[in-house]
């Protein structure tokens, strides 16, 4: 009976040694006077502890980003400079598939135009994106980075929020009023605009984007612009370059070849694209129409 009481059920010797053993500890404190002392030894030691953790965490540290540049197809260790001039070759970004690489010298703000679809969102969050890498981990995603240390800042891919009433064009102008705010601060910005006030019609977006680039180009910074608006390169030519991404038209549907071309954009797609997304003949031939007679008279008719 004091075997099976004590083995839970079954003659097992091993569970009453163990069982005997608790009571034993319980006891002796064993447990806790273990502890106390495993905590003088620590606490008596902490700093080496301290030392250990930090050079683990430098160690795992190191290895990623030995691996993340393993697992890239091109980079480079960026050269810091206090000139404003920034010069990039080669640059990317890394969550394309087989990119187009492309370079730029920047001296002055940049306003980049092209049609729908044909790189420049997607060039100026590469540049962001490589700005925050060369910064952060010293590793730029191109074949040459020679920037100075600056803050990035972006207003890129505004939501509307319904929660808070907040519409899309609200968003648009907080997330604007933020980063013209931060500009000519004591620390240098990158400042980098998609689709500026597109949440609004077209007269006001173009007269409100004219003067928020006039202003920014006052600034000690640098700001680069996507827009679709191709009439606000001729109101900033002075004071920003331009650069566009364009496409090639065919039988076959629209192409584009992802390099980064000096000047403002010449062409439209919009329109093309319909055609190419097999919308019906009846609404691309309305809308060639419209935009035709609007081009020629700056109104729409019925």
């Amino acid at each position: 009976m004091y075997s099976y009481a004590f083995s839970k059920g079954g003659n097992n010797l091993v569970n009453d040694l163990d069982f005997l053993a608790d009571y034993l500890k319980m006891f002796t404190m064993t447990d806790v006077i273990t502890y106390q002392r495993i905590s003088k030894i620590l606490e008596k030691n902490k700093q080496y502890l301290y030392d250990i953790y930090d050079f683990i965490a430098k160690i795992d540290f190191a290895l990623c980003i030995a691996y993340s540049r393993a697992s890239v197809d091109q980079y480079v260790l960026p050269e810091f400079t206090d000139d404003l001039k920034i010069e990039i070759d080669d640059i990317y970004h890394p969550l394309i598939d087989d990119p187009v690489k492309n370079s730029i010298v920047i001296d002055k703000n940049i306003i980049f135009t092209g049609s729908n679809a044909s790189g420049k969102s997607t060039f100026i969050k590469a540049i962001a994106l490589n700005c925050i890498l060369a910064q952060s981990i010293n590793t730029a995603l191109c074949s040459k980075y020679k920037c100075r240390f600056s803050k990035v800042m972006t207003s890129m891919a505004v939501r509307d929020n319904i929660l808070s009433g907040e519409s899309y064009f609200v968003a648009e102008l907080k997330s604007l009023k933020r980063l013209i705010d931060s500009l000519n601060g004591p620390v240098p910005v990158l400042a980098f605009i998609d689709e500026i006030l597109k949440g609004t019609n077209t007269i006001e977006r173009i007269a409100a984007s004219a003067s928020i680039l006039k202003y920014s180009a006052g600034c000690n910074d640098r700001v680069f612009v996507a827009t679709h608006d191709i009439e606000l390169t001729g109101i900033a030519d002075e004071r920003y370059d331009n650069y566009h991404f364009s496409e090639t038209v065919s039988d076959e549907g629209v192409t584009f070849d992802y390099k980064l071309k000096n000047g403002p954009a010449k062409t439209r797609n919009a329109l093309k694209l319909l055609k190419t997304m097999n919308f019906d003949k009846k609404i691309t031939e309305e809308a060639d129409k419209l935009c035709k007679y609007f081009m020629e008279n700056g109104k729409w008719t019925n």
